[in-house]
Formats: structure tokens, C-alpha cells, sequence
């Protein structure tokens, strides 16, 4: 059945905010039968080398509005360190070309609807196990500007657990942050100067924030929690893993997902019943020691266990559809084994052998740019209008074997126009999709995108392991693109683009290993007529200008599995081995000489060439020199025929 289509935008699918998010909308697009398009760079906004993060956001530019009922997008990870920059541009992006339902979380976004994380509840537990668990009284906020909106809301969870336990909150202890580590730090500073007394406690919005606070007062002989209590938000991986580790509160965004998934289904459909959404009614407090009370220790030793790197494979659990660690990635030799690549085609098929790193998924593509691997094509903004799928990975594919899934090479490929975004978006499928757009490029070059799909009852959230297992692809891609640059330079004509004499000595060997045994040498030798005094007569250029319009001619009669050849100055030659007669030379023949006169008739000068072909069987290498020498022969008494005729 056809499915309708959710677009979701974010960025750095792996951290904790997007890993709370993602599975909500997940669950409830699951209900409602939509598939779910991620779209989404890799790295950080706030990532240090810009060139390649210009890279990354290009995967924006290939949305096609038109395919997509409506549109998710959660610009909160997009603002690290208050850059605004992408959000901006998204917003233009979406003013434009968007004229489908939208829906923000947790951010304003335009004038799009916006669905919020319910803060207000998480705050009100937070400081009502202050008052009950640790007697405090006085506190400090170190929050955000009053512009974002989930701000007022934290203040006013905290606010209404004071006044149930009749406390007031000093608005001059309300301390504006920028929800990192500075701000913490600018905070403890002064404490430890005196300008401020220590409270009881301090609220912070962040653990970031609190990180920094903690760190920097005990750096200054300040004890935490005996002279001051500190509590974070959002249970970040550097909140538990810190020294002493920090007392936060896990936000239930993934309840802020579907309800963004039910917002979304309302405008799409207005008169839609909604699907119930389920809160997580688990315990959110990541208790860690900056609060008084014991540390969890089974929650951080979790933390630990997700994150450490296992250089050792685990044998325990051989499942395919467990997802392969960072541990077993680094220790694949995945990079030396891209670098032996000698071919595109072959650095596609080893990165197709190493398609067990992403498990677990039902299928992954890889899609370039039709002409990913030109120098002069290259596009570090947008996409072209036609790709191609150069690799199809499935979980259980029917036929196995890189030639069935690697798709490179005359013939081999699979191109489509870049409006339809995937082949695959199009198909029908038994249950709803989740397909995972990331970019593939090299800097600001941009070489095509990547499409990880899954069955969305069992997305499994791509993480580091995707991110470097990309990164690696797109290492591997540019140095491909960059070995056969070389190659295409030393074995192609400058001046026409044809194959020059060392080209065409490897493609020989090519095509003699592919024939039949029976097949037949055409070999086709053209010589221009007159061009020293062309040259002599109306100088260099007009001479070059003849060459170009007689390898055009020359290419214009090479068919598929044949090559042309510019043998040197302005000789060409058109060589095939295949099944050849006379009456088909013959016709090749025929069809140049009216290339020909089609040509000068918009030819300032007009030029001639004189034309010779021969045939003979494959029998070994000397046979071609043969059935070459003949043609050559027979060209030289068709330059004298057209002399004689001439006086």
C-alpha cells in the first residue's frame, strides 16, 4: 500500500537529546502507518572544522518538498553555542519550498507550531526533592535568557514547589547562562570571590552548566555537596561520567516526539482521531553524589559499560541483528582495507564487504553524483539533477556477490533524477520505513549521500559506529576520485578527452580478455587532411578547432564497447572486437562522412579526413597489430587516392 511520508530534520543523530526524541516519534509515526524520512548531517553544529560541517549540511539541499505530507524538525541541537546560522538558513529554506504542515520541538521555528518537553514538571521534582530530601531553602537558578521559551517554564516548576513548601525564589539569585561549561565556570567564579554568597543549592538548567559550576568551585576548595548543592538537567554522558558525578533528571522527550508525531497527524489530517500517547512513567532522577544523597551506582556503571571502546569482538552474541560496537569498527582495518582500492569500482566492492559494520538494517544505498568522479563537475552546494545508486546492500539478498550490488561500469549503471530523492522512497512495503539520508562528501565537496533503511518497528538508532563507518566511505571515496583523476589524466588527451595511446594499450588488453574466441577485430584509422597548412594558413587555433570537430566526428561512429583513440597530432583510431562484417564497417564508413558534411556546413573552415578499416579474427596480441597495419595502409591509400584525384 502506499504510505503517506514524514520528513524529520535534526543533526547528530548519536547524542542524547536526538536519541530521546527520535524513538517517540518513531513509535507513534509507527501507529498512524507513516514512514519516516531522517534527514540529517552527522556532526555537531558547534564541530571545529567548518569545511566539513558545510559539507554535511549540504544533505539539506536535497529535499523535495512535494514528496512529503509534512515535516518534523528540532532546532534545539542545532543552536549549540547560540549559532543560529543553520536554523536560519533552514527557515529561509522552508519559506520558500515548504508548503506542508510543519511542527517544531522544543524551539521556535518560524511561525510553525511548536510542541515542548513538559520542563515544568521535571523542575517541580527537582527542587521538591531538594526541599524533602536535603532541607534546602535557599536557591540559586542558573538558567537561560528569558527569549527561550522552556525557560519561564523551568522557572515556574521550580516556583510552584517552593510555594507548596511556602519558600519565595530571590529573583536576584536568577543567573543568566548560556547552557555551558563557561557559564558554570563565570558563575563559581564569583562565589569564590565573595561577590556572592553560596545558597543551599543551585538549580541549573544544563549539566553542562553544572559541570562547570561543580568543577571550578571544587577546584577552589569549595565541597559539594557539604557547602553547596548543585543539580543539573538532561543526564548528558558527562554528567555521570564526571568527578563527583552530577545529580540530574532525564527530560521524557520522547513523550514530547509523539506528541509532535500527534500535532503533526492533526494538521495533515484535521479531522483525524488521535492515537494515544504514552508517558515514560520510570524514574527521571539520575542521582549521582553533587545533591547529598548516594550515588547510583548501577546507572553509572551503565554509563560507562554504553560508552567504553572494546577493542575485544564479543563472541557471546553472534545475533545479526546486534549492532556491531565502535570497538569492532576500529579493529575491522576498515580504512587500510579501502586504501588497497586501485578502482571506483573496487573501493565500492570492499566497502560492500564491509556492510556488516551498520547492522542491523534492511537496506543501504549509496547514491553519487553522476559525476562524482570529474574533477570539474565537482558541486559543494546542492546536488545535480541525476544520480546514481552505485551500491545496494540488502539484509538477505536474493543474488549475492559484489557484481550484483556494486553498480559501476559501461552499462552497470543505475541513474535517477534527483526529484525523487530514493527509487526506494517509492516502493511498497508491509510495514512503515524508517530511511536515514546522510550526506557522502569530501569537505565542501560534495560526492552524493547515503541511505540507511529499516523496518520503524526496529529502527535501531544510528550512532558513532554509522557516523565513522560514513567517514571512513568518504575517505575512501575522495581518494578513488583522486587515483582515478590521475588515471583518467595519464591515459586520456587533454585537447579532446579521447584515449590516448596508453589508454588505449590497457583497454586492449580489456576487451582481448572479455572476447569471444571467434570475435573479430575492427579497427578504423582516420587522418586529417591538411593540417600543417590549416595551421600555416589561419593559425594554431583554427588548427585545434579542426582536431576537436574530427574526434567528434571520430566519437560520433565509436559504439558501445568500442574506444576512440587519438593516436597523436591528428590521427584517431575507433577499435572494437566483437561480432564485425564488411557491410557494418562499411556503414560506420558512411555514417562519418555524413558527420562529416553535417560539420562544415558550420565550420568556418571547412576540414577533410582521410579514412582507412580493416577486420580480422582474434587469434592473439599480434593479430590486433595486424588488422591495425592494414587499416593504416588502407587510410594512406585513401589520402593518396584523394591526391591523385586532385591534379
Amino acid at each position: 500500500m502506499s504510505r503517506s511520508r514524514i520528513g524529520l530534520l535534526t543533526i547528530f543523530p548519536e547524542a542524547e537529546y536526538q536519541q530521546r526524541v527520535l524513538p517517540g516519534i518513531f513509535s507513534q509515526a509507527e501507529k498512524y502507518g507513516y514512514d519516516v524520512v531522517v534527514i540529517s548531517p552527522l556532526v555537531q553544529i558547534s564541530n571545529y572544522n567548518k569545511l566539513y560541517v558545510h559539507g554535511e549540511f549540504n544533505i539539506f539541499k536535497l529535499i523535495n518538498f512535494s514528496l512529503f505530507d509534512g515535516f518534523i524538525i528540532t532546532p534545539l541541537p542545532m543552536t549549540e553555542e547560540r549559532n543560529m546560522l543553520l536554523v536560519e538558513e533552514l527557515q529561509k529554506l522552508f519559506e520558500e519550498k515548504c508548503k506542508k504542515p510543519v511542527v517544531s520541538i522544543d524551539m521556535e521555528f518560524g511561525n510553525y507550531p511548536v510542541v515542548y518537553t513538559d520542563d515544568e514538571k521535571a523542575f517541580y521534582n527537582i527542587t521538591e526533592h531538594l526541599i524533602t530530601k536535603h532541607n534546602c531553602k535557599n536557591f540559586s537558578i542558573l538558567g537561560g535568557n528569558d527569549v527561550f521559551v522552556p525557560e519561564n517554564t523551568r522557572l515556574k516548576g521550580t516556583e510552584r514547589a517552593l510555594e507548596k513548601y511556602h519558600l519565595v525564589l530571590n529573583k536576584e539569585q536568577i543567573y543568566e547562562g548560556d547552557f555551558w561549561y563557561s557559564s558554570g565556570e563565570s558563575l563559581a567564579d564569583r562565589y569564590i570571590s565573595g561577590e556572592l554568597d553560596l545558597p543551599d543549592a543551585v538549580i541549573c538548567h544544563s549539566d553542562h552548566m553544572a559541570i562547570g559550576l561543580t568543577n571550578r568551585l571544587i577546584g577552589n576548595g569549595i565541597k559539594i555537596p557539604q557547602d553547596v548543592i548543585i543539580t543539573g538537567y538532561e543526564a548528558v554522558q558527562e554528567a555521570s561520567l564526571n568527578n563527583p558525578p552530577i545529580t540530574s533528571y532525564i527530560p521524557d522527550q520522547g513523550f514530547t516526539g509523539k506528541r509532535a508525531v500527534n500535532a503533526l497527524h492533526l494538521l495533515i489530517n484535521p479531522k483525524a482521531e488521535l492515537k494515544p500517547c504514552e508517558e515514560n512513567i520510570s524514574e527521571n532522577f539520575c542521582i549521582g553524589s553533587t545533591c547529598g544523597c548516594s550515588e547510583d551506582l548501577f546507572y553509572t556503571r551503565e554509563r560507562i559499560k554504553k560508552n567504553q571502546i572494546n577493542l575485544q569482538l564479543e563472541y557471546s552474541n553472534n545475533s545479526e541483528n546486534k549492532p556491531v560496537s565502535i570497538g569492532t569498527l576500529l579493529e575491522s582495518y576498515m580504512v587500510e582495507r579501502l586504501a588497497e582500492s586501485n578502482s571506483p569500482a573496487d573501493t565500492l566492492g570492499k566497502i560492500y564487504e564491509t556492510k556488516y559494520l551498520i547492522k542491523p538494517y534492511e537496506h543501504f544505498y549509496i547514491c553519487l553524483n553522476e559525476k562524482w568522479q570529474d574533477a570539474t563537475a565537482d558541486k559543494s552546494f546542492g546536488y545535480p539533477d541525476r544520480i546514481q545508486i552505485v551500491l545496494k546492500a540488502d539484509k538477505n539478498p536474493e543474488i549475492h556477490g559484489i557484481k550484483n550490488h556494486v553498480f559501476v561500469g559501461r552499462g552497470k549503471e543505475k541513474f535517477f533524477e534527483k526529484s525523487i530523492m530514493l527509487p526506494a522512497l517509492h516502493e511498497e512495503y508491509d510495514e512503515p520505513q524508517v530511511f536515514y539520508f546522510v550526506p557522502v562528501h569530501f569537505g565542501t565537496r560534495s560526492l552524493g549521500y547515503a541511505v540507511l533503511q529499516n523496518n520503524l518497528s526496529s529502527p535501531d538508532l544510528i550512532g558513532s559506529v554509522f557516523r565513522n563507518y560514513m567517514r571512513n566511505v568518504n575517505n575512501a571515496l575522495e581518494m578513488s576520485r583522486a587515483k582515478y583523476q590521475i588515471a583518467y589524466i595519464s591515459e586520456h588527451d587533454t585537447m579532446t578527452g579521447l584515449y590516448n595511446r596508453r589508454g588505449m594499450e590497457r583497454m586492449l588488453l580489456e576487451m582481448e580478455a572479455k572476447a569471444a574466441d571467434d570475435a573479430v577485430w575492427s579497427v578504423i584509422v582516420i587522418d586529417m587532411d591538411g593540417l600543417k597548412l590549416l595551421n600555416d594558413t589561419h593559425g594554431h587555433a583554427e588548427g585545434d578547432n579542426g582536431i576537436i570537430a574530427l574526434s567528434d566526428a571520430a566519437s560520433s561512429i565509436t559504439d558501445e564497447n568500442e574506444i576512440c583513440v587519438r593516436g597523436g597530432g591528428d590521427e584517431f583510431f575507433v577499435i572494437g572486437l566483437g561480432n564485425y562484417t564488411e557491410d557494418s564497417s562499411r556503414e560506420k564508413l558512411d555514417r562519418f562522412s555524413y558527420y562529416m558534411e553535417t560539420k562544415n556546413e558550420i565550420l568556418s573552415i571547412p576540414i577533410s579526413a582521410s579514412i582507412g578499416y580493416a577486420l580480422g579474427k582474434k587469434e592473439d596480441v599480434a593479430s590486433y597489430l595486424e588488422v591495425f597495419n592494414k587499416a593504416d595502409e588502407n587510410m594512406y591509400a585513401d589520402k593518396r587516392k584523394k591526391k591523385n584525384s586532385s591534379k
